[in-house]
Order: structure tokens, then C-alpha cells, then sequence
């Protein structure tokens, strides 16, 4: 309405951006050893957006809060920073190394993934991964090299392999 009483009349479709949605969001494998050979070596944080979004993947290192449930503390590594993406499925790999290009410690890190949409809408979640490095410890008590075998064709070994992610041995025999 105007001064003089003349009124104008307009409608318009207006679209109202309540956030973005970030799904089906996940890493694998869940403990990954970084050791260059060629199994396990990378994590990777697969997830969709359902519109175009910026993308920033990050590693932190882990802390337990004071209810004692982990929580990302320190920036370790920026994966990917800024890359744009549309409303899509994507994917992106860690090596297990941190800023300064030397792979990380054993030790449990957060992989932190923030979307951001056109409008500003933010969304983030972490998922956490165990960077482990560290071959088993193997020892064989019996028999030591210097010990005579028993007569027989069965033998009593006794062995000790440990390692947090223990997963399976194999024993071989042979002469010499």
C-alpha cells in the first residue's frame, strides 16, 4: 500500500533451506596399518550430501571427555579442504599420516567430516579409526636351535606371538 491508498499485489515461490543431509557416512577398515605393503594401508571415508556441498575431512587425535567417551582433541591432518561436491556419493582415502607427511603413531584418531551447503548449513560427524603399525612379538621356547629333537615323528613346540589385533599364526617346519 501506498501513500495514496493504491495497493500491489506479487507472489513467489520461495524455497526454505532447513540444513543438509549427510548419510550413510563411514570409514574402512576400522584398523588399517599404514606400512606401505600394499594391504591395509589407507582408510577410507566413504558418504552422500543430497545437495551440492563444500567438503573438509580432517584426523584428530582422540581424548576421552569427562564422561569418559572419546572425543576429537587435536587437528592432526587436513585430508581434503574445501573440495566442492554435488549431491552425490563420494569418497576419499587417509594414508595414516599426519601435516607433516610422517605417518602417525600407533594410536587411535578421529576422521572428521564437515559438509557445508551454498547456504551456510553445516554439518559434521567423526568417526573412529586405530592406526596400528606394530608387527606381533614372536618367540619359539621350544626347542631352541642348540636343543636335540626328541626321537619321534611329533614334536612339542612351544610359542608365544602377541599383538593387540591378533588375527591368526602360521607355524612351518623344515631341516636347517
Amino acid at each position: 500500500v501506498d501513500g495514496a491508498g493504491n495497493k500491489g499485489c506479487a507472489t513467489g515461490v520461495v524455497r526454505v533451506n532447513r540444513g543438509i543431509t549427510l548419510t550413510g557416512f563411514n570409514v574402512t577398515p576400522v584398523v588399517f596399518s599404514p606400512n606401505g605393503d600394499g594391504f591395509l594401508d589407507t582408510v577410507t571415508a566413504g558418504f552422500s550430501v543430497d545437495q551440492p556441498a563444500t567438503v573438509d575431512l580432517s584426523v584428530y587425535s582422540l581424548k576421552k571427555g569427562i564422561n569418559g567417551l572419546e572425543q576429537v582433541g587435536t587437528l592432526l591432518r587436513h585430508v581434503q579442504t574445501g573440495l566442492k561436491i554435488n549431491n552425490d556419493a563420494a569418497s576419499y582415502d587417509w594414508d595414516g599420516k599426519g601435516d607433516s607427511t610422517a605417518v602417525l603413531a600407533d594410536n587411535r584418531y578421529g576422521v572428521s567430516l564437515t559438509v557445508t551447503d551454498f547456504c551456510g548449513n553445516t554439518m559434521s560427524q567423526w568417526k573412529a579409526v586405530e592406526l596400528d603399525n606394530t608387527p606381533p612379538t614372536l618367540s619359539i621356547d621350544y626347542p631352541l636351535p642348540n636343543n636335540p629333537l626328541p626321537p619321534g615323528v611329533m614334536i612339542e613346540i612351544k610359542a608365544t606371538a602377541i599383538d593387540s589385533h591378533f588375527k591368526s599364526y602360521l607355524l612351518e617346519a623344515g631341516e636347517g
